[in-house]
């Protein structure tokens, strides 16, 4: 996905992915999120766009987003289609820890943070690789 320009108003249609975007410091971009997205705490003070699969359209354009970030897992067809045409909408789908990892990359990619989020992605890979040390040596496989 290429945007014309960095995004400014991003409406985030996932909670880990509102988690994320706070982690990248981009806090000030999000103008509206789920009722389940709960942390960090500042976000509850957000205009809220319905749940992950009941999202309210018209309340996520009255946004004015220049992104809507969402998951395939998570959110439904029907709200991906709804949105398509009135706004860009970036919607990963991973299904691995390494997909996983890779989408928080590239939304940090599309937010031009890729260093925040690359930050972010050395200490992921440390605790993974960490945790895999531990596992073997504890002998559990």
């Amino acid at each position: 996905m290429v945007l014309p320009s960095l995004p400014r108003r991003i409406v985030s249609l996932v909670p880990s992915t509102t988690e994320t975007l706070y982690a990248f410091g981009c806090a000030d971009r999000v103008v509206g999120v789920t009722r389940f997205c709960v942390h960090p705490s500042e976000v509850r003070e957000l205009p809220r766009v319905g749940g992950t699969k009941d999202v309210d359209i018209d309340r996520v354009l009255a946004l004015e987003p220049d992104l809507v970030i969402g998951n395939c897992e998570e959110n439904t067809r029907e709200v991906f289609d709804a949105l398509e045409g009135h706004v860009p909408v970036y919607a990963g789908f991973p299904r691995t820890v390494d997909e996983a990892l890779e989408d928080v990359s590239r939304i940090g990619r599309l937010l031009g943070v890729e260093l925040d989020a690359a930050r972010w992605r050395a200490g992921a890979d440390k605790a993974r690789a960490d945790l895999k040390q531990e596992v073997a040596e504890r002998g559990f496989f």
